[in-house]
This record gives C-alpha cells, structure tokens and sequence, in this order.
C-alpha cells in the first residue's frame, strides 16, 4: 500500500511539475506521457479509497457487537438504496464530461480558445453540480433510513 501511495505522490508531483512549466506547446509524446501518469493517479486514489472504504466498514460493524451482524445488514441495505441515485449521478455526470469534450474540440482554433476552454469546464462543474442536486434527496432518504437501522442495532447492546 505504500508502494502505491508513493506512486500516487510521484505521478501528482509529475502533473504538478508539468503543470507549472513553461506555456510552450506540448509534444504528442508529452501529452500522452501526462495522460497516462493522471490515469495512474486516479487509478491509485480508487485502489487506496476501496481498501481505506473496506477497512471502514468492517471496524465500523465490529463497534456494534452483538448487534454487528445486524450493522452490516444496514450497510447492505444502505448500499441497496443508493445504488440507483449514484448510478444515475455517475450517468448524468458522464454526459458533463462528454459535453465538455465537445466543447473543448470546438474552443481549438477559437479566437480566444482559453477562456472558451475555462468556460467549459465551469460549465462542466455547473453540470456536475446539477446531477449531484437531483441525486442528493434520494441519498439523503438513503441515509436517514440507515441511521434509523442503526439505532435498531445500538439497542441490542
């Protein structure tokens, strides 16, 4: 796991030493380089959150003692419900991101392609704000029925 936090810190301080270079044009190779070394960085985050996220929630149901098996079905249940919300943020937010592909593609050749280019990612923010909004009332329902089975467990204490 250090392993890969340390490749996680080698790749951000690889895209933070791009990033702050000189505004001279990139080579394909460069970008191609930068595009792998922000994929590895993703990918380790996801690793590290999932073993973090594990680790988590079988300490958290061990908290309940006799009433652990009771926890993780409220885990489960949890889980359950916000299946569909967070599918559908994840959908609505991939249409964000591929918006703002196309509208990056339009901002080459542009006049002035770097504020189109910062006005479409904020308009891409603005995007994922939204799907996160429309998704927030049912996660929301999702998590006060947890807590609600959580306290069922608590009293068997």
């Amino acid at each position: 796991m250090i392993r890969r936090l340390g490749s996680c810190a080698t790749a951000a301080l690889l895209c933070g030493l791009l990033a702050a270079g000189t505004a001279q044009a990139l080579t394909v190779t460069t970008r191609n380089c930068v595009k792998k070394a922000r994929t590895d960085f993703r990918s380790c985050l996801t690793i590290t959150r999932s073993l973090c996220r594990n680790a988590f929630e079988a300490s958290f149901v061990n908290c309940f003692g006799p009433g652990a098996l009771c926890a993780r079905a409220c885990q489960d249940q949890q889980a359950l419900c916000q299946t569909q919300p967070s599918t559908d943020q994840v959908v609505c937010q991939q249409a964000c991101t591929a918006a703002l592909r196309t509208t990056l593609d339009g901002c080459q050749g542009a006049p002035d392609a770097q504020t189109c280019a910062a006005n479409a990612r904020i308009d891409q923010l603005r995007c994922n704000q939204a799907c996160a909004l429309v998704a927030a009332p049912a996660l929301q329902e999702c998590s006060q029925a947890f807590n609600t089975c959580l306290e069922s467990c608590a009293s068997q204490r």
